[in-house]
């Protein structure tokens, strides 16, 4: 199950943020595939329900992110052209992907 909703920023720019939550279980990014919106900050949140250490890497995303075991980690994207972004576990053989499409 994914959480997005979108949260009010401050007035100074009237951007607004959609929060996404992410989790990594079993070796695997859960859901493979999540959405959001052109013209929100994205607030990513990753939570890492295994027992071993995972990066969450993007080279389209330009984001990088060590994520302990059984632990959460936020990043935070500018709002994003419309497009496909692929990320991984750069950690994991064979490298489980996942899929950010912004619409």
């Amino acid at each position: 199950m994914v959480a997005i909703c979108l949260i009010s920023c401050s007035s100074d720019d009237n951007v607004t943020t959609q929060v996404i939550e992410l989790a990594i279980k079993d070796n695997k990014f859960v859901p493979k595939i999540i959405q959001a919106d052109s013209g929100h900050r994205i607030k990513l949140i990753i939570s890492n329900k295994d027992k071993t250490t995972k990066e969450f890497e993007s080279e389209g995303l330009k984001r990088e992110k060590i994520i302990p075991a059984g632990r959460k980690v936020t990043i935070v994207l500018p709002a994003l052209s419309p497009g496909e972004y692929m990320f991984y576990d750069d950690f994991e053989v064979g490298k489980p992907e996942g899929k950010l499409i912004v619409r």
